[in-house]
């Protein structure tokens, strides 16, 4: 793919939603910036719809069309693997092992989706250990956590939900790390500096960069979601047989149990390949 375009002004956001997207800053950061983001858009054109599909057929329940699907987004990914720059292809496969976990889920395979999720935490890592600029995508690591937490919720495993809320509030927190790419561990406060970073060019821009760029606004809306998480009228869904099935009121452990281990960092050069296998 083609690394000599030449460098442009970025267009300012036109409704929140392009302000949200992360990806339409990167000129900001520099001519390297640009250009991956150049590679990523036209990368994107071959997968974020594919992706975008995915997601609504699992919606709808129609999981063996999502499962063709998801062959076929796997397909355009072995046959980019040569093309790509291999930091938009983890950003991709990224994107796959994500909506992957979710198929999973939605078949009631618990830790078929629990590994889904690893191999897209190592993505992550995979891509911000080519390039720095690309650490936005560490907030996927605390939303993963959420992803276990409703995991465990499903399955009445109370204490493993309670745990996976407790080390996303401590990401978020800043007490532990979103992940480890090579160049050491990334905080929540890297993602805050990124958007702080940033010279918006609207209103809708100037909106979303306050709010990502101030640690105790994302905390807010995280410690929302986990709430959301936690309350069920004393019910979970049982996805294996498709039916509504009476629990008891969850309670939270004491601290012992939920506080986390301290991840020690990750070598990544040896997992690229089994990523991408």
């Amino acid at each position: 793919m083609s690394q000599t375009s030449p460098l442009t002004a970025r267009s300012p956001a036109s409704t929140l939603d392009d302000a949200r997207n992360w990806y339409i800053y990167l000129p900001d950061f520099g001519p390297d910036a640009q250009r991956w983001s150049d590679d990523f858009e036209h990368a994107r054109t071959q997968m974020g719809k594919r992706i975008e599909a995915i997601l609504q057929t699992l919606h709808r329940g129609d999981l063996d069309l999502a499962d063709e699907r998801l062959l076929e987004a796997e397909a355009v990914l072995e046959n980019a693997a040569g093309d790509w720059p291999p930091a938009v292809l983890a950003v991709f496969q990224m994107e796959y092992w994500s909506v992957r976990a979710y198929r999973e889920y939605r078949h009631g395979r618990v830790e078929q989706t629990t590994e889904s999720i690893a191999q897209a935490v190592q993505c992550v890592e995979i891509a911000l250990s080519l390039h720095a600029f690309l650490v936005p995508i560490t907030g996927r690591c605390y939303e993963y956590q959420l992803h276990l937490a409703r995991l465990a919720r499903a399955d009445a495993d109370w204490p493993a939900m309670w745990r996976h809320l407790e080390t996303g509030r401590d990401m978020m927190a800043g007490r532990r790390p979103l992940c480890h790419p090579l160049h050491g561990p990334v905080y929540v406060d890297d993602i805050c500096a990124f958007y702080r970073s940033i010279e918006p060019l609207n209103e809708l821009e100037a909106e979303t960069v306050r709010r990502l760029g101030e640690p105790t606004s994302i905390q807010r809306e995280y410690n929302a979601l986990c709430l959301s998480v936690t309350i069920a009228p004393f019910v979970v869904l049982d996805w294996r047989e498709g039916r509504l099935t009476p629990t008891p009121v969850p309670t939270a452990p004491t601290p012992s149990v939920c506080a986390p281990q301290n991840d020690s960092p990750t070598d990544l050069a040896a997992r690229s390949a089994a990523v991408s296998a």
